[in-house]
């Protein structure tokens, strides 16, 4: 995976300032799960039943 901007500490600074709001439980639960599972999907990934912690 390539980025095609770096973030410097004002971009995360700003983020974190303006960004949305969510929970750890949200962000844990929902946000992370989520997004794996649209990477998985549009990269056609397939861990063929192993764990990956």
């Amino acid at each position: 995976m390539t980025f095609t901007k770096s973030f410097d500490c004002y971009e995360f600074y700003n983020r974190a300032k303006v960004g949305e709001k969510c929970t750890q439980d949200d962000w844990d639960l929902m946000k992370i799960p989520m997004k794996t599972m649209e990477l998985k999907q549009k990269y056609g990934l397939d861990f063929k039943g192993e764990f990956i912690p």
